[in-house]
């Protein structure tokens, strides 16, 4: 397990693989109290082309507003880039009014807008991404 300082004190980074499902959860944990801050849940394909599925994304309502969901989608990011892989889709519901504008900022493009709204993100190779310096 990972820890990191933020503004509400030391972070520690979970991360869990599901054998059965072949998902991933990154979990933020606030190291005060345990509680969990959010998670980012998401699977690697390797057919057709290597790629990442961004299931879902979620902050508990008590830390929502604070930069957390930028952290958990940037150590996604992050670990996508370490597994050498590059390209991103997901998918969100267009009822949740904080999804498009969340991920748009954060360099997202919407591909298709429907039932489920399709998102899309090509990494780019040279990007540093600095976790403790987001959370200061």
């Amino acid at each position: 397990m990972k820890t990191f300082d933020s503004k509400i004190g030391k972070i520690d980074i979970e991360q869990t693989y599901n054998e059965e499902t072949k998902y991933n959860d990154i979990k933020l944990i606030d190291s005060n109290n345990k509680e969990t801050i959010g998670y980012v849940n998401f699977k690697f394909n390797y057919s057709p082309i290597r790629s990442a599925w961004l299931n879902k994304i979620e902050v508990t309502p008590k830390y929502q507003s604070m930069g957390f969901g930028k952290v958990l989608l940037k150590l996604f990011e992050r670990y996508c880039m370490e597994s050498r892989i590059f390209y991103i889709e997901g998918k969100f519901f267009p009822e949740n009014d904080h999804a498009k504008p969340f991920y748009l900022k954060n360099g997202y493009k919407i591909e298709k807008e429907y039932y489920e709204t399709l998102i899309t993100k090509t990494l780019n190779i040279k990007q540093k991404i600095d976790i403790e310096e987001m959370c200061k």
